[in-house]
């Protein structure tokens, strides 16, 4: 093997780890990335302290990956290919964007014909709640998220639960879960009250959050 040869190859094996590495960063239309979702796949969370707390584990494994190779790489392509890490850079803008307008689509076709549990999601970066105590009977939780319907249900069970931090609320809070109208094969923001129980110790109080997951079944 020359050594022309052998600078192909390592090029491709550099474009190839940094495209990789960049790939792990693309969030797709759920709100999370490439990377959550393989780290989830064999049952390791994502972030170090609970859902969205703590050190995210794939930006610090990318992060860390490309402080490794990115200045080897601009070593090496200095001298032969200066173009190469600009247009991977190009590249990763345009998939950042396109990524999860294809990924959306992909579900809609994949899904389409589905009545399940599967035929519904949500966006992790599109919810919130607001709890509003007045220290009497069960507390009305108001919250607004976006649901994906990639099937044929027609109404959906919605659990949300509110997680615990610093502030408010001092712990996690549950919420019955309600029954939610939605629409085939449509992507809707929508709007539910459901009913929570007080926080002990804390029975007036009144706080807005984004620490919130679903659980969605169908009825």
């Amino acid at each position: 093997m020359n050594v022309k040869s052998i600078m192909r190859n390592v090029s491709l094996r550099y474009a190839l780890i940094i495209l990789a590495i960049m790939l792990l960063f693309l969030n797709h239309h759920l709100g999370y990335s490439i990377g959550d979702s393989l780290l989830r796949s064999i049952g390791i969370s994502p972030w170090t302290e609970g859902e969205g707390e703590g050190m995210h584990l794939p930006a610090m494994i990318c992060t860390l990956a490309l402080v490794i190779v990115v200045p080897m790489a601009l070593r090496h392509y200095r001298k032969r290919h200066t173009r190469v890490l600009r247009t991977m850079l190009i590249l990763f803008i345009v998939l950042q964007g396109v990524y999860p307008i294809v990924a959306k689509n992909t579900m809609f076709a994949i899904r389409h014909n589905t009545s399940g549990a599967a035929s519904v999601d949500y966006d992790r970066n599109n919810i919130s709640c607001q709890y509003q105590s007045s220290g009497v009977g069960t507390i009305p939780t108001t919250c607004t998220f976006k649901i994906f319907n990639y099937g044929n249900a027609s109404s959906v069970a919605i659990t949300p639960s509110i997680f615990a931090r610093i502030g408010y609320p001092p712990k996690n809070i549950v919420v019955q879960p309600a029954i939610v109208p939605v629409v085939p094969h449509t992507t809707r923001t929508i709007t539910a009250v459901f009913e929570s129980s007080p926080i002990e110790g804390f029975e007036q109080a009144t706080f807005n959050t984004n620490r919130v997951a679903l659980k969605i079944n169908i009825p």
